[in-house]
């Protein structure tokens, strides 16, 4: 791996690993994930060089410039230094190329799938893997296989704000198309398989080692403020138009008479 890929796992897993379905309730995993994701909506992800000596850390920067300068990545610099970083589109399908993760394109075709559902509405991972009302999971190898591949698949519309994810008490997930979800899915996209680079092993070890210390860190920090964040969804019939904002019809209050 060069500099330059590794810069671009490391951020690939940064992110990925905020908005990853929380299949673990307990802690403080809810309150700030559900942080870095506002904060990855305005600023990025923190970027920290990583290394503890000033030649080190000027060798990073001057990387990290370069793939500014590629467009691979953006940055928010305060007092002259960089303190937030995100992928851009080229920079996104060139890390997941390398990590061999679901790409933009296969990203695209599962967010049509879940368009499909209509609006407003919360539809279990395992409907949406196979396609059917009332599919449950049956704890087989080959479904957790497959529903890892089909979480991989929703990540960047997770990212891009095209999609929203919440799970429940027993850590299965559901998936719900935004607006701004649908206008992607009803747009082309091109297929990608001829312009992704070769499968790196190195770098797929170093994301999912990212993504694993940044959930433990987030599990483990003190959240910023007193929000509560992302919790557990109550499992019922029909849609959830309140997650989305819309005021929930109020409750009758008994008579007191």
């Amino acid at each position: 791996m060069t500099d330059e890929t590794t810069i671009l796992v490391t951020i690939l897993g940064q992110t990925d690993a905020a908005y990853r379905p929380i299949r673990s309730w307990g802690g403080r995993l809810g309150a700030t994930a559900w942080q870095a994701r506002r904060q990855y909506g305005v600023h990025g992800v923190p970027w920290h060089p990583g290394r503890p000596d000033p030649a080190g850390r000027k060798a990073v920067e001057r990387v990290t410039g370069k793939l500014i300068e590629a467009k691979a990545i953006v940055a928010v610099a305060t007092e002259g230094r960089i303190r937030w970083v995100k992928l851009t589109t080229e920079g996104e399908i060139l890390a997941r190329g390398l990590v061999g993760a679901p790409n933009l394109d296969e990203a695209h075709g599962t967010l049509r799938r879940l368009a499909g559902w209509g609006p407003d509405v919360l539809v279990s991972e395992m409907v949406l893997l196979r396609g059917r009302p009332n599919s449950v999971y049956r704890g087989t190898r080959e479904e957790g296989r497959e529903l890892g591949i089909l979480q991989g698949a929703m990540l960047p519309n997770l990212v891009h704000d095209f999609a929203i994810s919440r799970t429940d008490c027993e850590g299965r997930s559901y998936y719900a198309v935004t607006a701004t979800g649908r206008a992607w899915a009803s747009r082309p996209f091109p297929d990608l398989s001829g312009e992704l680079p070769e499968f790196d092993e190195e770098a797929m070890r170093l994301y999912f080692t990212i993504v694993e210390e940044t959930l433990q860190r987030l599990a483990s920090a003190p959240p910023q403020n007193s929000e509560v964040g992302e919790l557990p969804v109550p499992v019922s019939g029909g849609n959830f138009r309140d997650l989305f904002g819309q005021p929930a019809r109020p409750r009758r209050r008994r008579s007191t008479r």
